[in-house]
């Protein structure tokens, strides 16, 4: 839930009837956003906001009619500046102090609510402190660029009176922002700062809501300061950001499809953009053609009579069969026998949905979901109820489409050996609450890998000599062993320790921890 910090404050004082900081936020306020059902709220805008720009926005008078509509009756007061264009990152005095941040903060957890704050990557208010301290933190431009356009540039004088041409923060593809200057996300001590700065707010904060952070990726920043910045540094903002607070909930605001990327990176939540712009629209045809769906209710429903080609067809409409008043080309019709052809039901074309295995009806549901190129496909228990050899071709469907890179892939399972086999990233679910979430192929590089050894012979010293060679080790008694290995670690290492000692190995049993384990404990917590 996104709370804009200042307004919601003023609005609580208007109400009580007295001014209102953070810490003295009533505990029904707190009680309510309870009981509204949200696990993390984002107060948006906590940070000093710039004079600097707060002037930039109360001068102009283009603004006020966007101001006479926002709020009647409104006052110079009530221009406070962009909470984007972060003066400093310290709580502004609106809001209160870092003893009322951490206040508020375990108010949420008492119940059971995560705080989210802000993090501005790509900018700063060009009165921030960094802009004195440490110039070269961030893009210039010179004067001649300057003359040409004005427009992308802040004029400001150092300490000696020499001019600098502070280039404004810009999305390339529209005009700058007055009221911010750019940071140079490829000088390394920026990065440095950066990481710092976010371990320093992560004592207050259970996660970090990082504006525009598709801005920060490598090639992205490359192209829109080329001619203003050196070479990309060798590895991404986000990977150093993110190792400064892994424990953090990442939220980043992403646009141009570079959600998967920033997910990648470590990112645990991002915007789907298109997704929320046609809920906005209200347009039903636009979000069709976004998701693609194959679920267990709709194999249950489908119209039984409908042929294999139908129901592929009937995906371009959204409907159950396909009916008179709709019409399709013969594109369509190609398209869709060469979808059929592509996973596999080709034969299917003329077969009665009720004459189909259960396989056969995945599959067509299936093509039914891609007719229309979808950007996001839904897979609700893809392969319950499948047979071993139909199992095995979903399977290797799913992975293709996965490995094609053309769409986002959710699948849905409570087989979780699918999940494994498929799957990026996993989240749990309890009671409608998300209980872990991991990147499986970070869990399989790092989660710990346990052996219990017995053993026959003297074992005196054998722990200690585990120990040695980097094992965490246990005795269990009677020749029994347990231990934790190391990342690559080599089992004949275990072997080489026990024949040193002309020891016997009588078993040896080897596991990872599995998405099955992580489940049940996820589970019993």
């Amino acid at each position: 839930m996104e709370i804009p910090a200042w307004a919601w404050l003023e609005d609580l004082a208007l109400r009580e009837g007295r001014y209102i900081s953070l810490s003295q936020v009533p505990d029904a306020e707190w009680d309510r956003l309870r009981d509204l059902g949200f696990d993390l709220v984002w107060l948006m805008g906590v940070w000093r906001r710039s004079p600097f720009a707060r002037h930039i926005f109360r001068d102009d008078p283009k603004r006020f009619p966007e101001y006479d509509r926002a709020l009647p009756a409104w006052k110079l007061k009530d221009v406070v500046g962009s909470p984007y264009a972060v003066h400093d990152y310290r709580p502004d005095r609106r809001i209160g102090t870092w003893r009322d941040i951490d206040r508020a903060r375990r108010k949420l957890r008492d119940r059971g609510i995560g705080l989210i704050l802000d993090l501005v990557p790509n900018h700063t208010a060009p009165d921030h402190p960094w802009v004195r301290l440490h110039p070269e933190y961030y893009v210039e431009g010179s004067e001649q660029q300057f003359r040409n356009d004005p427009s992308r540039f802040t004029l400001l004088e150092d300490k000696n009176g020499t001019p600098q041409f502070l280039a404004r923060g810009r999305d390339p593809f529209f005009p700058a922002w007055p009221d911010t200057a750019q940071l140079n996300l490829f000088h390394a001590g920026l990065r440095q700062e950066f990481a710092a700065l976010i371990g320093h707010v992560a004592q207050y904060a259970d996660g970090l809501r990082c504006d525009m952070s598709m801005l920060a990726l490598n090639d992205i920043f490359a192209r829109t300061w080329e001619g203003f910045v050196p070479a990309a540094l060798p590895i991404e903002f986000w990977q150093q950001a993110i190792e400064a607070a892994p424990d953090l909930v990442w939220l980043g605001e992403a646009y141009w499809g570079t959600e998967t990327r920033l997910h990648q990176l470590g990112f645990r939540f991002t915007y789907d953009k298109p997704f929320y712009d046609f809920l906005r629209a209200g347009s039903a045809g636009d979000l069709r053609r976004h998701l693609g769906i194959v679920s267990q209710d709709l194999q249950n429903d489908y119209e039984p009579d409908a042929h294999g080609l139908e129901i592929v067809l009937s995906g371009l409409y959204g409907s159950i069969g396909i009916h008179a008043h709709q019409s399709y080309s013969e594109a369509d019709v190609a398209h869709a026998r060469a979808l059929m052809d592509d996973i596999g039901i080709a034969g299917l074309a003329h077969t009665p949905y009720a004459q189909m295995s259960t396989g056969q009806q995945r599959r067509c549901l299936l093509g039914r979901a891609l007719i229309h190129d979808p950007d996001t496909l839904i897979l609700d228990e893809p392969t319950n109820g499948l047979d071993p050899a139909a199992r095995t071709r979903m399977i290797r469907l799913i992975y293709d489409m996965k490995e094609s890179g053309k769409m986002h892939l959710l699948l849905c399972s409570h087989l979780l050996r699918d999940v494994e086999e498929t799957c990026e990233d996993a989240l749990i679910l309890k009671r409608g609450r998300i209980v872990h979430h991991s990147n499986l192929e970070s869990e399989r590089r790092t989660n710990k890998r346990f052996v219990e050894i017995q053993t026959h012979g003297d074992d005196t010293g054998f722990g200690e000599a585990l120990a040695a060679v980097g094992c965490q080790c246990s005795a269990a008694g009677n020749g029994r062993f347990k231990a934790v290995l190391p990342e690559e670690f080599e089992l004949r290492e275990i072997y080489r320790v026990a024949a040193g000692r002309d020891l016997q190995l009588r078993r040896l049993n080897y596991r990872r921890d599995t998405l099955e384990d992580i489940f049940m404990k996820a589970m019993e917590d």
